[in-house]
């Protein structure tokens, strides 16, 4: 495990446990420079990083593993990471909640779909040292008065590109202008233009661009198909493609929550005899 010697013992066993025993080429990139705070080039002193690697290359952990060592190191360490959507918060929490077990150190996914009262009562009780969120949600607990950002030392934009060119942006301005000046400020993502980088630059100071010549990560057993279809077609178009390939299990995203139920119930329908889950 040579080249995961900068880590701790203890997250180096949880990433045996999911059979990673090397890391990819961006984590080799990414990681030593979050937990030695490499590259400081604005003029608060922040570290500001972009990294950008293809689908699969384990940017997740590339930022995750870092965050949590510096978190377990530093007492006052504080995480704040915004997605663009529920499913990929959820994804994010799920592989925090792996990473932190057993370590007394707790995250919480603050979601627009989620229960607000509920999420209020978890971040009270729980007292989370990595929040997971959309913008949206972050800012409404910002003005309840129920989250406080003074504490954040670490802000991650994951999928920066979309977050960057959604509607959202105004909000992601505004959750930025609660944190302190003095922060490490991670964007990722597996496309970037000029445009975007540009704009996180504007927002959040001079960044380094870390990017990873890793093109083998995306598998020679997955095919990439692209249907195009009218809105109001695509869950018509969703159930046709469904039974032509007739797949063993299928992951389905959708781009808003309120979708998800919709879009469920009409594939119940269709294929009466297949369970289908809802997230």
């Amino acid at each position: 495990m040579e080249d995961f010697s900068n880590l701790d013992t203890s997250l180096v066993k949880k990433i045996i446990d999911k059979n990673i025993v090397r890391p990819t080429s961006i984590q080799k990139l990414v990681i030593p420079r979050l937990i030695n705070k490499k590259d400081i080039p604005d003029e608060n002193n922040n570290q500001n990083i972009i990294f950008r690697s293809q689908t699969g290359t384990g940017k997740t952990y590339a930022y995750l593993l870092p965050i949590i060592q510096n978190i377990l190191h530093e007492d006052q360490s504080y995480c704040l990471i915004i997605a663009p959507t529920l499913e990929l918060g959820a994804q994010i929490k799920s592989e925090t909640d792996f990473l932190l077990s057993g370590l007394n150190i707790n995250a919480e996914l603050i979601t627009g779909s989620g229960n607000i009262k509920r999420q209020i009562e978890n971040i009270k009780k729980n007292r989370p040292r990595i929040l997971i969120g959309n913008s949206k949600r972050i800012l409404e607990l910002i003005m309840l008065r129920k989250i406080n950002l003074k504490r954040i030392n670490t802000l991650v934009l994951d999928e920066a590109d979309r977050i960057m060119s959604m509607e959202s942006i105004d909000d992601i301005k505004r959750v930025v202008s609660f944190l302190p000046q003095k922060r490490v400020n991670i964007a990722c993502s597996a496309t970037m233009n000029v445009k975007t980088q540009n704009m996180l630059k504007e927002m959040l100071g001079e960044m380094v661009l870390i990017e990873s010549d890793e093109a083998e990560i995306l598998r020679e057993n997955i095919t990439h198909i692209a249907v195009w279809t009218e809105d109001r077609r695509k869950i018509e178009t969703l159930r046709s493609f469904l039974s032509a390939c007739k797949p063993k299990k299928a992951l389905v995203f959708c781009e808003r929550g309120d979708k998800i139920e919709k879009t469920a119930s009409s594939l119940e329908k269709r294929f009466s005899s297949i369970p289908v889950g809802k997230r």
